[in-house]
């Protein structure tokens, strides 16, 4: 398993570091795993015009937070939208401990 984000650019290692700061203090997780494309390498940034209009696709992060276990928690759902570098994100989450 790779432990590093060095395989992406400086910016989204930027955004990365960003989002997991934010889980940290909302869940407080015991780890924060990266999956799919950016984890693999094979994110996909695509812009282009037709007709006059700009299409653009970035792939999302996909990003599994594991909680300590013992914990006794509600149900509970993270909603997090914020500003990053001339960007808006969401980050939506649902859980359930038992």
């Amino acid at each position: 398993m790779n432990t590093s984000l060095e395989h992406l650019p400086e910016h989204k290692q930027q955004q990365l570091k960003e989002i997991t700061g934010i889980m940290v203090q909302a869940v407080d997780p015991e780890k924060v795993i990266l999956f799919g494309s950016h984890a693999t390498g094979r994110w996909v940034e695509d812009r282009y015009t037709e007709g006059g209009i700009t299409y653009e696709y970035i792939s999302d992060y996909d990003i599994l937070v594991i909680t300590k276990s013992g914990e006794i928690r509600k149900d509970y759902e993270v909603h997090l939208v914020f500003f990053f570098q001339n960007s808006f994100f969401m980050v939506s989450g649902m859980g359930r401990m038992n």
